[in-house]
């Protein structure tokens, strides 16, 4: 029986591996299940040539008693499922060893992409760099396709697209010429390429036909940005197809490399990668522009679903904001959570960063090998006085694999005007692509009582650039399609768009029709939990008394500039006794991670048997905190200088944002240069 899954986050120094056995009875129920954590090198060649495949052969070996040589194929027979999240595709990009790719577009725009949408992030530098392309060379192909607006010009052989847009084919693809460019890229040795035609998100034909032609001359890789992100605008799309057709060579070779070492069988494991949006997508739908976060993304998700602070008696129960730092052997990632996961559904990769957020009422997860060692110094540098440490948290992106959500994302473009006439075919579009949606995950082994399905609709005011996501209702588990339609015949979009639009641009326009550009559909299967302390609650259980320290060391604080005898605590004694404090200096021994208790730090043992600390200094605040009794003779904070700084820039951008997003597009052609 398959009673093992696994979760494996592979990093740029170390691979961690979270797996969890289900205990059976005689009958076959699972009665317990017992965790295992192992952390290996990511690469050491002279022992082992794959280490999450090495990680799953360790575990197998441990759990079992059975041997598992490793010079002969994992046995597949006892997995139920393998969860993967890798830095392969974020590596590429960053070192540029990508795929070579050659990219196809439309005769007259082989600069489109190389111009970009030509913002400056530092319009006053005198120098300009130019950010690198990820294509080494341009086919233009002899083909123009033109978008009939208007009814009375349209003409008996224009074809409506899948937008519900009208296309007339001004000009036929030359197919001769097409080949003859596209053979010499091949003969160069170029072995990706990347279409980007306009107009293909509502007519892909042309780019189908440049697919046909391009797989027949014998190259590998072929990505279509009417299939890869079949949304209005070529530079975002083009973009986006540039960077699937980059990275996705570098992990189908990933993928076979790993599947290569495995016995028969594995076609009956539920393999699946960590997306860029916090997903999980089967192995064969986990492409390259999906996978640029995969490996920062499952700390994201762990510490997201795991951080829940003690509740305070008779106050509601509130998600608090979240700052993650995940500190590894190679890079820290810094993320930000308030409750809810953002931009699921972007296909390009923004790189935003938000700035102006008073991080001080903030809690900080510090995660990673060397994160919580760090812990306290790096809240007191931010003037934040709560850290919350997971009991895993030298693995925890691993672990956040194990407890993250299955996806499939569809969208499908449109052009129509959002209106009470104009419903019924909008609700059509949606149910049909969340039919396919939970098709997917069906056919890849889920139920189809397991699977949520949430609706959205891409509008925006006409005459404006840039479209609001309005996220429509949310679909019970296992809800039929049917039912589906008909909370959308009675869910107002309008409302929910006009609500949202006032509360981020502070008004709406009147007496303007609301468009559509795409229609999209997000279908997820949430795991199994079997992991108790996630269903615990935050509430902090009756206070007990400490456990006595496991031994006292030396430990040298900078602060204080002296050696002091600290007491050092093993983590899984400290689970004896949930809901005892302890005060610092002292160290806490975790597995896979050292937590460093600084002084006037205190720290809480949660019900779940994470670690929740406490500065009481900086919570308590200082004496006399009131504007009128504070002295003036106070040194100058750099931090909060930052934030301020920060968040005075942040209003601009802000305004520049929102000048560009709400008004007609000729009027903001130069937003960036104000």
């Amino acid at each position: 029986m398959r009673v093992f899954r696994f979760a494996i986050d592979r990093g740029g120094t170390f691979t961690d591996v979270y797996a969890e056995m289900d205990v059976l009875d005689a009958q076959g129920n699972v009665v317990d299940v017992q965790p295992k954590v192992i952390k290996l090198l990511s690469e050491d060649p002279a022992n082992y040539p794959d280490a999450p495949r090495e990680g799953i052969r360790r575990v197998l070996e441990i759990m079992t008693g059975v041997p598992h040589p490793r010079d002969q194929p994992v046995d597949t027979a006892k997995i139920q499922s393998i969860r993967m999240g890798t830095t392969v595709a974020t590596n590429a990009l960053l070192e540029r060893n990508g795929e070579r790719t050659v990219l196809v577009t439309t005769k007259g725009f082989h600069d489109l992409l190389y111009i970009g949408n030509q913002s400056r992030p530092k319009i006053f530098d005198l120098e300009i760099h130019m950010p690198d392309t990820l294509y080494d060379s341009v086919v233009e192909v002899d083909e123009r396709l033109q978008i009939v607006s208007n009814e009375k010009d349209r003409q008996p052989t224009d074809e409506k697209g899948i937008s519900g847009d009208y296309i007339r084919v001004i000009q036929d693809l030359d197919a001769d010429d097409l080949t003859k460019k596209l053979q010499a890229a091949r003969d160069d040795g170029v072995e990706s390429v990347a279409i980007v035609l306009l107009h293909s998100y509502t007519f892909p034909r042309h780019e189908q036909q440049v697919r046909d032609i391009a797989v027949k001359l014998g190259f590998t890789q072929v990505s279509l940005s009417s299939e890869v992100m079949p949304m209005v605008k070529a530079v975002p799309r083009g973009f986006t197809t540039c960077a699937d057709a980059y990275l996705t060579p570098v992990i189908k070779k990933y993928v076979a490399s790993f599947c290569a070492g495995f016995g028969e069988g594995l076609d009956q494991v539920n393999i699946s990668f960590m997306q860029s949006d916090g997903g999980l997508a089967r192995m064969k739908h986990f492409h390259g522009h999906r996978a640029i976060l995969s490996g920062p993304a499952g700390g994201v998700v762990g510490y997201a679903r795991t951080t829940r602070p003690p509740e305070t008696p008779g106050a509601a129960s509130v998600q608090p904001a979240v700052i993650g730092f995940d500190m590894g052997g190679t890079s820290t990632d810094v993320s930000r959570f308030d409750g809810k996961f953002e931009h699921v559904l972007e296909s390009v990769t923004a790189n935003v960063t938000n700035k102006g957020y008073d991080i001080s009422t903030h809690i900080l997860a510090c995660f990673g090998g060397a994160g919580p060692q760090h812990a306290c110094s790096i809240a007191k540098a931010l003037g934040m006085s709560r850290v919350y440490i997971h009991r895993y948290s030298g693995i925890l992106s691993a672990y956040g694999l194990s407890v993250a959500d299955s996806v499939v994302d569809k969208q499908q473009p449109s052009s129509a005007e959002y209106s009470a006439a104009t419903k019924p075919a909008l609700i059509s579009s949606l149910t049909k692509i969340a039919d396919e949606a939970v098709n997917e995950l069906v056919a890849d082994g889920f139920q189809h009582e397991d699977v949520q399905v949430q609706y959205f609709l891409n509008m925006r005011y006409e005459g404006t650039d840039n479209a609001v996501m309005t996220r429509g209702p949310a679909g019970a588990k296992g809800e039929s399609i049917a039912s589906g339609a008909d909370a959308l015949a009675v869910f107002d979009f309008e409302a929910t768009f006009v609500k949202k639009y006032q509360r981020e641009f502070g008004f709406v326009l009147q007496n303007r029709s609301i468009l559509i550009d795409d229609v999209r559909v997000r279908a997820t299967v949430s795991p199994d939990l079997k992991d108790p302390a996630l269903t615990v609650g935050a509430s902090a259980v009756e206070a007990v008394e400490p456990c006595s320290p496991h031994s006292m060391t030396r430990f040298y604080f900078e602060q204080e500039k002296a050696w002091k005898q600290i007491p050092v605590y093993l983590h899984e004694e400290l689970l004896e006794k949930r809901g005892a404090k302890y005060t610092g200096p002292a160290v806490i021994m975790q597995g896979t991670a050292t937590v460093v208790v600084e002084p006037e730090w205190g720290v809480q043992i949660m019900p779940s048997g994470d670690l929740f600390l406490v500065n009481s200094v900086e919570a308590a605040g200082p004496e006399n905190d009131h504007p009128a009794l504070r002295s003036e003779d106070v040194p100058l904070d750099p931090i909060q200088l930052s934030v301020f700084s920060h968040r005075f820039m942040g209003i601009a951008e802000q305004m520049g944002r929102t000048l560009a997003r709400s008004a007609p597009p000729a009027q903001v052609l130069g937003r960036r240069s104000l």
